[in-house]
């Protein structure tokens, strides 16, 4: 999912969708590893490490958001289901 709306034209690709909620995901990360960059070990990481540990965080964020969002797709099928049956919805 783009982070905005429309396409954006500029002179490098002529075509740019945005920024992904992955990539989003990831400079949120990457801000949270270089704001912490007093720890030693962080402090060690090269660039390239940075940043593939930022995508792997990235990752991990999506994959907890698309479990979080099953349940409650499920229960809106099941809420839906059951006004139809008690006769308070419309029939799919």
């Amino acid at each position: 999912m783009p982070s905005s709306p429309e396409p954006r034209h500029n002179e490098t690709t002529h075509y740019n969708e945005g920024m992904s909620l992955r990539d989003w995901f990831a400079g949120q990360a990457l801000a949270g590893y270089r704001a912490s960059e007093s720890d030693q070990d962080v402090a060690s990481w090269k660039s390239r490490d940075v940043a593939a540990a930022s995508y792997e965080d990235a990752d991990a964020m999506l994959a907890e958001r698309a479990k979080a969002t099953t349940p409650v797709a499920a229960l809106a099928a099941i809420n839906a289901q059951a006004a139809v049956e008690l006769g308070e919805g419309d029939k799919p």
